[in-house]
């Protein structure tokens, strides 16, 4: 236990204080039922990525890719 603690506070302190990476993970209930509007494909930030569950054909994605998060997000329909 002491040596994971070790590590971990190992790890802690040589994290570069600028860089920040926030994960979004959830289940398929997250993926809801409104309706994706324009405004929500405008200007997307490239550093907002997401890596595709599933292959796409409109728009085209492949599985386990990354990706701009433009919506949708997790299935196409």
């Amino acid at each position: 236990m002491t040596l994971i603690a070790g590590v971990m506070a190992l790890a802690a302190s040589a994290q570069n204080p600028k860089l920040h990476i926030y994960l979004c993970i959830g289940q398929s209930n997250m993926e809801g039922n409104a309706q994706i509007e324009q405004m929500d494909r405008t200007d997307v930030p490239e550093r907002f990525r997401m890596m595709a569950a599933v292959d796409f054909s409109n728009p085209q994605r492949t599985k386990g890719e990354w990706y701009t998060a433009v919506p949708p997000l997790v299935r196409q329909g």
